[in-house]
C-alpha cells in the first residue's frame, strides 16, 4: 500500500462517489465484580505488584482524578502477537485500572480502556471477550459492565472537508472550532480538524485529515493503521484502497447520553450502537446544503447522507434510535412560597430571641400550601 496517495490526481478521486467504512473507534466501560473477590485479588496480587512480573502486564501509572484513583496496567494480546503485529505498543488489547480500596465513591472497581487496534484486528466481541477472559484469570467472578464512552467513526474516502464551517450545520450545538495546520504535501494551509461541541460535551463531534494524521505518525503506529484501514477497505469493496483523501468522522458519547438511549451495557453497544449513530446524523447533527436561512429545513448533503444511512456494523437498515427526553422539573408558586417560608424559619431560629407566635403562623402557612392543588 503505497503512503502517498495523496500524490494522485484528485480530480479522479472528486469525480468518483465517496466511500466509507464506519466502525468504533473508543471503547470505556467499568466491570462491576464482587468487593470481597477483588478485595483478595487488590491486596494479593495489586499491592504486591505481582503483574509486573508477567510479560503481558506493564505498569503505565495511576491516575487521580478527585477522590478517584486507579492504577492503570498496560495489557498485550497474545492473539496480536500471533498475527506479526511487531511493535509492543501495536499488540496491545487495553488498558485496565484497578481501584484503590481506600476510595470510597460507589465506582465499579475495575476501569477498562480499550485499545482501537485490537477492536479493529481482533474484531468489537472477540477483543471484548478477551478482556472478560483476563479479568476471570484472575479469579473475579463478572457481574456486568458498564459503558462510560463510546465514540464512533466514519472513515470517508475520495470527499475533502475543507470548506466546513459551522453554519453548514443543522444542530442545537453551539460550540465550535477548527484547527488549521500547514499542509507539507500541497504547501499550504488547511483545514485539519473541525470539532463541534467541547470535551465536556454529552455529545462531541470531530471531523478530522485522517491521511494528514498518518503522515505525521507514520513511524509511531501510523503505519499499521493504513495497512488496517486498507485491509478493511479491500474486504468491503473487494479492490484496493485508492484515494487521496481520507476524513474520519466521529461522534464521542459520554454515559450521560448513553443511558438516554438505554445503553448501559457493552452487549448494549453491539445492540444499538448503530440505531444511535442513526439518530445523531439524521436528528441531532446534520451537514447540509445551505438553501434556506433555517437549516433544519435544508435537506442534509449528499455526503452526510451517505455517512448517516452507509454506517452498519451489526445491523443493515435500522431505525434511529429514540432516546429518552431530558426530564424537566417545574417549580410551583407554592413550592416556591414554602421554600422562603423554610429559609425565614432557619434565619429566625438563629437568633437568641423570637416570636414563637410568629413562627407557628409561618408554620401553619407551609401546610395549608402543602395541602393546595397543584394545577
Amino acid at each position: 500500500m503505497h503512503l502517498n496517495l495523496r500524490e494522485k490526481n484528485s480530480e479522479v478521486t472528486e469525480i468518483a462517489r465517496p466511500r466509507t467504512l464506519s466502525g468504533i473507534d473508543a471503547l470505556y466501560f467499568h466491570i462491576e465484580v464482587p468487593y470481597q473477590d477483588y478485595s483478595e485479588f487488590y491486596n494479593n496480587i495489586i499491592l504486591s505488584d505481582t503483574l509486573s512480573n508477567d510479560d503481558l502486564y506493564t505498569l503505565q501509572g495511576h491516575s487521580k482524578v478527585g477522590e478517584k484513583q486507579y492504577a492503570y496496567y498496560s495489557v498485550d494480546s497474545l492473539a496480536m502477537e500471533a498475527l506479526a503485529v511487531s511493535d509492543r505498543r501495536e499488540r496491545q488489547l487495553c488498558s485496565i485500572g484497578f481501584k484503590n480500596l481506600n476510595q470510597k465513591d460507589n465506582l465499579p472497581s475495575i476501569f477498562v480502556k480499550m485499545n482501537t487496534l485490537s477492536l479493529h484486528i481482533l474484531g468489537y466481541k472477540e477483543a471484548y471477550n478477551a478482556v472478560l477472559a483476563i479479568i476471570e484469570g484472575f479469579g473475579i467472578p463478572i457481574q456486568g459492565t458498564i459503558v462510560n464512552r463510546l465514540d464512533l467513526n466514519t472513515y470517508v474516502f475520495g470527499h475533502n472537508f475543507q470548506y466546513l464551517r459551522y453554519n453548514l450545520f443543522s444542530t442545537k450545538m453551539r460550540n465550535t472550532r477548527e484547527l488549521v495546520g500547514y499542509d507539507t504535501i500541497f504547501g499550504k494551509e488547511e483545514l485539519q480538524t473541525f470539532y463541534l461541541g467541547s470535551r465536556g460535551s454529552s455529545v462531541f463531534m470531530r471531523i478530522y485529515n485522517k491521511l494528514a494524521e498518518i503522515h505525521a505518525k507514520y513511524d509511531d503506529g501510523g503505519r499499521l493503521k493504513l495497512g488496517i484501514i486498507s485491509n478493511r477497505y479491500e474486504l468491503k469493496y473487494s479492490e484496493p484502497m485508492n484515494f487521496c483523501s481520507i476524513w474520519n468522522v466521529e461522534f464521542e458519547i459520554k454515559r450521560e447520553e448513553l443511558k438516554r438511549y438505554g445503553i448501559n451495557t457493552v452487549e448494549d453497544v453491539w445492540e444499538h450502537c448503530d440505531a444511535l449513530h442513526k439518530d445523531i446524523t439524521c436528528n441531532r447533527i446534520r451537514l447540509v446544503v445551505p438553501t434556506n436561512s433555517l437549516r433544519k429545513r435544508c435537506k442534509s448533503s449528499f455526503v452526510w447522507s451517505l455517512i448517516s444511512d452507509d454506517y452498519s456494523l451489526f445491523k443493515h437498515n435500522c431505525e434511529p434510535l429514540t432516546p429518552e427526553k431530558f426530564k424537566v422539573y417545574k417549580t410551583t408558586i407554592e413550592k416556591k412560597l414554602i421554600n422562603h417560608c423554610n429559609a425565614y424559619l432557619d434565619d429566625i431560629f438563629k437568633n437568641d430571641t423570637f416570636d414563637t407566635s410568629s413562627i407557628q403562623d409561618v408554620k401553619n402557612l407551609i401546610a395549608s400550601l402543602s395541602h393546595t392543588k397543584t394545577l
